[in-house]
């Protein structure tokens, strides 16, 4: 999971944000409370100015590990 989420910030660094929240997918389907992941999937969401979407990825932060 850690590679997965490494690559997905790798990929993030250069503007292949589409397939870094598909290796993030990856990782949480691992993982369902890889912090982490929703967290970056967020920023990348946020970024793209899908904000409805990021702020579901934060919620699911919050309800991990509040």
């Amino acid at each position: 999971m850690t590679i997965l989420f490494n690559k997905a910030c790798a990929l993030a660094k250069v503007g292949k944000n589409d397939e870094a929240l598909t290796t993030l997918d990856r990782a949480i389907s691992m993982n369902k409370e890889y912090v982490k992941a929703y967290f970056k999937k967020g920023d990348i969401l946020l970024a793209q100015e899908k904000f409805d979407e990021a702020i579901h990825e934060y919620t699911k932060v919050k309800e991990i590990n509040p």
